[in-house]
């Protein structure tokens, strides 16, 4: 099988090696993100809660 030059499995590696710990950080910054969206969604869901029961 011919491969061209920028996708050889040692061209591949190499570019997983050099953008492996950008992506990871990337998807535990968005993670976090994500997380603290849901927790002040449930504090507004909480809050609203309690002044509806009020």
């Amino acid at each position: 099988m011919h491969r061209s030059d920028h996708s050889s499995p040692d061209t591949i590696d190499e570019l997983t090696n050099e953008y492996r710990l950008s992506a990871h950080n990337y998807w535990a910054t968005t993670l976090t993100d994500i997380e603290k969206v849901k927790r002040g969604y449930r504090e507004t869901i909480r809050t609203a809660k309690k002044a509806k029961g009020q």
